[in-house]
C-alpha cells in the first residue's frame, strides 16, 4: 500500500472509531435499553473473541497501533501526545461504562418503574 492511501486508510479507521463511539451514546440514548444491550453484548462478545474492538484490531494488523495499544492511546499518540496506556486502558472503560449506565437507567425507567 502507498503511503498517501495508507495514510488515508489509518485516517479512515479513526473517523470510523470515533463515529462508532458517538452512535453508540446515540444508541444508548435514543433507542430502548434492550437495543444498547445488544449493541454492549457485541462490543464485548467482540473484545474477548479477538482481543479487541475490530477497528483496533484493524489498526494493528496494518501496523499503524502497536500491538496491546489501545484506540485512546493511539490516537493520543497520533496527535503527539505521550500517555500513559493505563490512563487511555482507563479512559476506554469509563467510556464503556457510561453507556452501559445510560442503558441501565432506562431499563430501570422503562421496566423497574412502570
Amino acid at each position: 500500500m502507498s503511503e498517501p492511501s495508507k495514510k488515508s486508510f489509518d485516517f479512515s479507521i479513526l473517523v470510523v472509531h470515533v463515529a462508532f463511539i458517538v452512535f453508540s451514546f446515540y444508541v444508548a440514548i435514543v433507542f430502548p435499553y434492550y437495543i444498547g444491550l445488544l449493541l454492549i453484548i457485541g462490543h464485548y462478545t467482540h473484545e474477548r473473541l479477538h482481543n479487541g474492538c475490530i477497528l483496533t484490531t484493524l489498526q494493528q494488523n496494518h501496523g499503524y497501533a502497536r500491538k496491546n495499544e489501545d484506540f485512546f492511546h493511539y490516537l493520543f499518540r497520533r496527535f503527539g501526545f505521550d500517555v500513559n496506556p493505563t490512563i487511555t486502558t482507563q479512559l476506554h472503560n469509563v467510556v464503556k461504562t457510561v453507556i452501559l449506565i445510560i442503558v441501565v437507567i432506562d431499563f430501570v425507567e422503562r421496566v423497574v418503574l412502570t
